[in-house]
């Protein structure tokens, strides 16, 4: 998962929304959703295992972002089982808890975001052994490649702007996959840092909501209305947004073997 909204008390009948994009190399082997355990539907990579973004039955999300730093020796374990980890863990206080328990050494760095209807926080891992963990405010918060208050993120200020009409259920459900469509790449590029892993050339279009740079782009894309103890809405391209339909997603948690 490389852009995640995340609307916190802001749409008058479910006290947090998602709008995610997934963006990843379109080689790597990955389905999307299957219930990947009883009661939990999300995405699946068949690499390593484990998850981009999943969603219990209950009402609970965890989604795991990319943060971008120089090349490095391949972590030992894989971050998709952060997602996956954070929703067997239990309630809210329970998720926390996994996330404070994590050795961030034995991965590479990352951007976690989880929580309920009641309330969502934020997470940065970092391979150094750093972290930072709190609680998002109300509003719209943009989760992308960095730290939320990180500078050089154009996509954060487009995706609010596209999503700033939403009220309620209804029309975030109908601006969201148009949002996540965006393409629009800014006319001042933020710098490319030096020692990322990124070809100059696909520094632009990493830039756009949805992601077109050749061999990587987004894979998949993903709406979502959270209330209490449930899902009020879930719905799964899976495929690029800008031609993919979404479907809805709820039907998965009673497919047995996803």
């Amino acid at each position: 998962m490389c852009t995640i909204a995340i609307l916190v008390d802001v749409l008058a009948d479910a006290p947090v929304a998602i709008a995610a994009n997934r963006d990843e190399f379109h080689a790597r082997p990955a389905r999307a959703p299957v219930q990947l355990a009883p009661g939990i539907v999300g995405g699946k990579d068949e690499l390593l295992g484990g998850s981009w973004l999943a969603f219990s039955a209950d009402g609970r999300f965890a989604a795991v972002t990319n943060q971008r730093e120089p090349v490095t020796a391949r972590a030992p374990r894989s971050r998709g089982a952060w997602v996956t980890g954070l929703l067997a863990a239990g309630d809210r206080r329970a998720m926390a808890a996994f996330v404070d328990a994590l050795d961030p050494r034995a991965y590479a760095s990352g951007n976690l975001v989880y929580g309920d209807a009641g309330g969502v926080e934020v997470a940065y891992l970092r391979r150094d052994g750093s972290r930072a963990r709190h609680a998002l405010p109300p509003g719209l918060t943009v989760l992308a490649n960095d730290r939320v208050d990180a500078p050089g993120q154009p996509k954060q200020p487009r995706l609010r702007g596209l999503l700033a009409g939403a009220r309620d259920v209804a029309s975030f459900a109908a601006l969201a996959p148009t949002a996540l469509a965006d393409h629009d790449v800014p006319a001042e590029l933020p710098p490319l840092a030096p020692g990322l892993p990124v070809p100059p050339e696909a520094w632009g279009p990493l830039q756009a909501v949805c992601v077109h740079a050749g061999p990587y782009g987004t894979r998949s894309a993903t709406v979502a209305a959270l209330v209490p103890g449930g899902i009020a809405a879930l719905a799964w391209a899976d495929g690029p947004p800008c031609t993919t339909a979404f479907a809805d997603a709820r039907p998965r948690f009673g497919t047995v073997g996803g």
